[in-house]
């Protein structure tokens, strides 16, 4: 009988890679689209919340100091390791996994790490000491007090892809084994038959 490496969802979250450095279009189309987008909202925010669609999403301007939810708020220079961290972790796996479903979602959730991250950066000051700048959120469902930027919605889209990547792959590698099996079966059975004639 011959035997058939079954790859798991982990291992085949992509497949061959089309090329070297093809991951990283969606990285710097998320980065240089945040960028763009937040500068233009800070440029058009008055004092308050205003309408961009009606009834969907407002425009509002918060500072965030922190992760989601203000989580680190009070602990920046811990919190910028951590998205460093975070953000050289799925830069690696999109070069990893490039050229498949998964490895497209990685580079979603490197660039939008990677826009937030710049914010730290950019709107840092240096009076009375050193601190570190914060995220600049300027979306907020109507009605609602939760605000984000387009390098959350990156984050999410990409949390959202490779969760899809895993589950095709897990269905792809569930069907192949079943066709081995089945393959495996008829051989025997042939063989059988060829021994008994």
């Amino acid at each position: 009988m011959t035997q058939v490496d079954i790859p798991t969802p982990v291992a085949s979250i992509s497949r061959e890679p089309k090329s070297r450095f093809g991951w990283l279009a969606p990285v710097v189309v998320v980065v240089l689209v945040d960028r763009l987008t937040k500068t233009v909202a800070l440029h058009m925010a008055g004092s308050g919340r205003s309408t961009m669609v009606p009834r969907l999403l407002d425009l509002v301007i918060f500072r965030n100091p922190g992760a989601s939810r203000g989580l680190l708020a009070n602990h920046p220079i811990v919190l910028v390791l951590l998205e460093m961290l975070a953000v050289a972790i799925t830069v690696y796996l999109a070069h990893r996994f490039r050229g498949g479903l998964g490895g497209f979602g990685f580079a979603m959730i490197a660039g939008g790490g990677i826009g937030n991250l710049a914010d730290r950066f950019i709107y840092a000051g240096f009076k009375p000491t050193f601190h570190l700048g914060q995220v600049v959120d300027w979306i907020s469902w109507h009605g609602s007090r939760t605000v984000f930027n387009l390098s959350d919605v990156a984050i999410q889209l990409g949390l959202v892809l490779i969760g899809i990547s895993i589950v095709a792959n897990a269905v792809r590698g569930r069907n192949h084994k079943r066709r081995v099996d089945r393959t495996s079966i008829r051989s025997s059975t042939s063989a059988s038959l060829g021994v008994s004639a």
